[in-house]
Parts: structure tokens; C-alpha cells; sequence
């Protein structure tokens, strides 16, 4: 299932200006923190819900998402967490970022410090011991925690319920517990739309029967990429 969300007829401009303010951040996480309780599947209790993936268009822009999310968690930011959701799971949203750390260029620096930022709150999180170092270990343990196919990721002290991720994780990654991509960013390509989309389509339990996809930009021009896509999924049946 997929909602096309956010507002139309907006020039490249205009797009530039809207989705890059943290008005616009706080509608997009007021959707997914506060109005996706059946999407997580919350009324199932702790430690059955699902997970979902938030894919957005460049490392600055998940770092931000990062720490805008930890400003409403702690209750240090207008957008606030609602108290169905609190009443639910006291601890949502337990978030990590993941994405590409190089060394070769001036902004290597500053997402290497954010990321060792990120790396702290995961160990914090979990009591785990992942560095910058050490941050293929930390990708794979991210990777088997989101899949939860060890037994000890079926608890609710051990699972996330967001990952943030710019383009990473978005092919050949199978969780089926997630039921949700959420996508704040322009339309990718047909071929990696088909991709990112079947992150969701596993079956997982008897309630998630599908996945869902929600949008945040520029409903018309993904509505025509989803077209796109739809119509190379039948060109590759026919074959």
C-alpha cells in the first residue's frame, strides 16, 4: 500500500525551500512518531511490533532527522511524542542511522563526529561497544538486530523501531518484520524504487499481510515514478 503525501504543483525552487525547513521535518516525523500506530503494529505489546526504514536524500539530511528525533524523544522540542503512543511503548522511537564513512574529504570529518555520536547512543542503547573502527561490526550487528532472526533480538530491550538511512539497506536487505518505508526524499529511479519498495514485502506474521510505503514530496512525480515502475515489473512477467 502506498500514500503519496505532501503538497503539489511546487516549483524545483519551492521544493528546495519547503522540504529542506524543519517545518517541514516536524510534519513528516508527526506522521511517522505520531500517526503510525497500526503501521508499527503497537497494539501487538512490546516486543512484537515491526520496524520501519526512513530513507532520506543526503547524509546532512539523516543527520539532522538524528538529532531532531532525539530533541522530541527527550522532550526538548515543540513536536511532541502523543501519550497513546507512550502509553504504548514508553521507549518509542529507539532509532539508529547508518551510512557511508569515508576519509578523503572535508565533510568526511564532520560525519565521522556525528557518527560517533550515533555509535554512542547505539551503545548506550544496547550495551554494545562499536567505534568508528569498528563500523563494519556495528553495520552487521545493526543488520541482524533490524532482522531479528536471533532469539534474543524478540526482545523489546534489544530492537529498534527506526533506521535512517540514505541509500544503504534500501537493496537486497531481508527483514521481514518491517513493515514500512518511509521515503522523504525525491523519486529514485524505477529500478531502485522496485527495490527499496520490496524491503516491505515480506510476510512476517499474520497481520502483516503487505508492506506499506509512505511519501512526503512531490506526490504527483511519485505517482508517476510508481507507474514507472509498476509497468517494469510487467515488462520483466511478460518475458
Amino acid at each position: 500500500m502506498v500514500e503519496t503525501l505532501g503538497k503539489n504543483g511546487l516549483t524545483p525552487e519551492e521544493e528546495e525551500r519547503t522540504y529542506g525547513k524543519e517545518a517541514h521535518m516536524r510534519q513528516v516525523l508527526d506522521v511517522i512518531l505520531n500517526k503510525s500506530f497500526a503501521k508499527f503494529g503497537m497494539e501487538k505489546g512490546r516486543g512484537e511490533t515491526y520496524e520501519a526504514m526512513f530513507t532520506v536524500s543526503s547524509i546532512e539530511q539523516a543527520q539532522k532527522y538524528y538529532e531532531l528525533i532525539k530533541r522530541i524523544k527527550a522532550g526538548q522540542d515543540e513536536l511532541k511524542i502523543s501519550e497513546d503512543i507512550r502509553r504504548a511503548l514508553p521507549d518509542f522511537p529507539k532509532v539508529a542511522i547508518t551510512y557511508s564513512v569515508t576519509e578523503n574529504d572535508e565533510a568526511s570529518k564532520l560525519n565521522q563526529d556525528k557518527m560517533k555520536e550515533a555509535l554512542d547512543d547505539y551503545n548506550d542503547m544496547f550495551g554494545t561497544n562499536y567505534n568508528l573502527a569498528g563500523i563494519n561490526a556495528y553495520n552487521a550487528n545493526l543488520n541482524d538486530r533490524l532482522a531479528r532472526k536471533e532469539k534474543k533480538y524478540l526482545n523489546r530491550s534489544q530492537q529498534l523501531d527506526i533506521v535512517i538511512v540514505v541509500d544503504r539497506l534500501l537493496t537486497g536487505f531481508d527483514v521481514p518484520c518491517l513493515s514500512t518505508l518511509f521515503i522523504d526524499r525525491q523519486p529514485m529511479s524505477p529500478q531502485n524504487l522496485i527495490q527499496a519498495f520490496s524491503r516491505t514485502n515480506r510476510l512476517f506474521d499474520t497481520k502483516k499481510q503487505y508492506g506499506q510505503i509512505v511519501t512526503f514530496q512531490s506526490p504527483q512525480a511519485f505517482k508517476e515514478a510508481i507507474n514507472s515502475a509498476l509497468s517494469l515489473i510487467f515488462t520483466w512477467w511478460r518475458r
